[in-house]
């Protein structure tokens, strides 16, 4: 057994301890610091606490949670329903492909793809190898993947069809031997219309651009035919081992990729099931993520494939079709950011919803009181469920998963064998109840490292006086006497005006109420030596642009925030640009913003040139 589960099991004992002194002693009792004493254990029962998780390579643990439902047909792919006897068959395959690709344990095989069966049964035959999945989004620009590639040195790319010029270049001075390219309709009934237009897109996008280079999937999977070139035995489990790599948002310079282990994998899992997110093998899930996200592959993949549930993947889907969608697969559960959920509003049946769970960013306080109103009308039991994480921790470290830790505003508390505090960023002591600071997490789903960068791993993994370590979230919020976690900003959203910190979300969080406005987002704009604030309103009703500042202007005079949270400027757009973790893309509102002022400086020079 590893270090790191020994100290799991030591932790058990000492949590069980918590729970039942937290459950006989009144709050004065408390130290006033989270993570001394736990006060969210209360929440979970002495199961769910005490529930101990074997060493398993990620395969390993979806083979020994299933080969007893060998029968049972769990995938469905646009209308394909995929048994776990062929799951495991097809890993097989690919399984002696890889190898006779030449795959060893230790490489990297890169992969641009959405959620197709081809990249589920990939990820875990490298497993079983123990190659590493490379996770990158299908519309990196060239120059992009080429670093991603060149970082992880692979000689394979798999990338979805519709080959695009971005990828033409990607590959370009790179060590790529082949690429692959995937039909995302292989494992699709033909007979379906949608399929089969999609389909016919493919064959024409991707007429003449094979090479020696570039070639047909078909041609990888033809290599599970031939005779093995060697007797390769599957890895065996190893502490710390990577499976995976994901890439984070790259909010400050070029993403960094982060390497997810088989502790990470299972880990958060077993953490899942031992929350108030009770699964049984007749929950139908709607999975409409991406993978090349922790939170696509670990907790939407390998979680809901683990436990048995119904997964129906939805490859190609966009936010507008969640009505729909709903409506038509009736499903018990939901994972997304907020903007997949506001089809949900639109739903008049949905009998079997149980747990609507969102993450990647913040839910406005006025959209999650809509929503709870909205599964009160449709029979939930569960009110809207927020969670909150990053790809650094194996995208979940909080759920509000029972409606008792579930407060409006809040992020829940951390999972049953995780540890959330409030830190002060320069001192690292930590913060009482109530008092802002910035969130750090510690626990099984941390990662190892940033790949191949130590420098960065060392900004974000610390070490503390209580020699843990702790991932650094570059959140800012606080943690309640009851455990539950609040998030009110990022510290690197925060600006300064005239001396005072501006916390956006504050300001978003109170415009949003306003049932004029259905989504508002603050930037800071660098001006001169300060800062100037940029509002951005997405209205949610016809109303004239002038009528709006007002109902604003007067919002934040009557509220409780400082005079110095008026914003300069309040722009009014269709919509807010998402990036592709689901998230409002405040880097591009600030270079369009940036962009738009700069046109407006040279359009006037040329004004008075005339």
């Amino acid at each position: 057994m590893g270090i790191q589960n020994l100290r799991i099991n030591e932790e058990k004992i000492k949590n069980l301890a918590k729970r039942r002194a937290l459950l006989q002693c009144s709050r004065e009792s408390l130290t006033g610091y989270a993570t001394i004493d736990k006060p969210w254990l209360k929440y979970y029962s002495e199961e769910e606490i005490s529930s101990q998780l074997e060493p398993k390579t990620a395969y390993e643990y979806l083979y020994e949670k299933n080969k007893d439902h060998l029968d049972e047909k769990k995938i469905n792919y646009y209308g394909n329903k995929i048994s776990y006897k062929f799951l495991f068959d097809e890993i097989e395959k690919y399984r002696i492909a890889f190898i006779n690709l030449g795959i060893k344990a230790g490489d990297v095989v890169s992969f641009t793809t959405i959620t197709t069966p081809e990249l589920i049964f990939s990820m875990y035959a490298l497993n079983r190898i123990g190659a590493i999945s490379n996770m990158i989004d299908p519309r990196t620009q060239g120059k992009g993947l080429r670093q991603y590639l060149n970082e992880t040195k692979s000689k394979y790319l798999f990338s979805l069809g519709l080959f695009n010029e971005e990828t033409k270049e990607g590959i370009k001075d790179t060590q790529i031997e082949k690429v692959f390219v995937i039909n995302p309709t292989n494992y699709a009934p033909k007979v379906i219309n949608l399929v089969a237009t999609l389909a016919g897109k493919l064959q024409k996008a991707n007429r003449g651009i094979y090479t020696d280079k570039i070639r047909p999937f078909n041609e990888f999977y033809d290599l599970a035919k031939k005779p093995l070139k060697e007797d390769v035995k599957d890895k065996e489990y190893e502490p710390d081992y990577p499976v995976a790599i994901t890439h984070t948002g790259g909010t400050t310079g070029f993403p960094k990729g982060v390497l997810h282990t088989n502790d990470n994998f299972n880990h958060i899992s077993h953490q899942f099931e031992n929350s108030g997110i009770k699964l049984t093998r007749d929950d139908v899930f709607l999975n409409v993520t991406v993978p090349f996200v922790a939170f696509g592959i670990i907790n939407a993949m390998h979680h809901f494939l683990s436990v048995g549930s119904n997964s129906i993947i939805i490859a190609d889907y966009k936010p507008p079709m969640t009505a729909k969608l709903v409506s038509k697969y009736n499903p018990t559960i939901m994972l997304g950011a907020p903007s997949y959920f506001e089809g949900i509003l639109d739903v008049k049946k949905a009998s079997r919803i149980k747990y609507l769970i969102a993450g990647a960013e913040a839910t406005k306080i006025s959209f999650e009181n809509e929503m709870n109103k909205k599964i009160e009308r449709l029979g939930g039991k569960k009110r809207f469920i927020k969670g909150y994480g990053l790809t650094e921790v194996s995208a979940c470290a909080t759920v509000a998963s029972y409606n008792e830790c579930n407060k409006v505003g809040s992020v829940g508390i951390p999972l049953v064998d995780t540890t959330v505090g409030i830190f002060n960023p320069d001192t690292y002591e930590e913060m009482k109840y109530g008092e802002l600071g910035e969130v750090c997490i510690s626990g099984p789903g941390m990662m190892t490292e940033y790949y191949n960068n130590p420098e960065e791993t060392s900004k974000i993994i610390r070490t503390h006086r209580d020699g843990k370590q702790w991932v650094h979230s570059g959140d800012i919020g606080y943690i309640d006497e009851d455990g539950v976690l609040f998030i009110t900003d990022r510290i690197k959203r925060i600006f300064t005006i005239n001396g005072f910190k501006i916390y956006p979300s504050r300001l978003e969080n109170l415009i949003t109420l306003l049932p004029e406005v259905s989504k508002c987002s603050v930037i800071g704009v660098e001006d001169g030596p300060n800062y100037k604030m940029v509002m951005h309103i997405v209205p949610a009703i016809p109303i004239s642009n002038n009528e709006l500042d007002s109902l604003v202007h007067k919002t934040i005079a009557e509220s409780d925030l400082p005079n110095y949270y008026e914003p300069s400027e309040i722009i009014y757009k269709e919509d807010l640009p998402i990036n592709h973790a689901g998230k409002v893309d405040v880097i591009k509102l600030k270079e369009e913003y940036i962009k738009a002022q700069a046109d407006k400086k040279t359009l006037t020079k040329k004004r008075i040139k005339k």
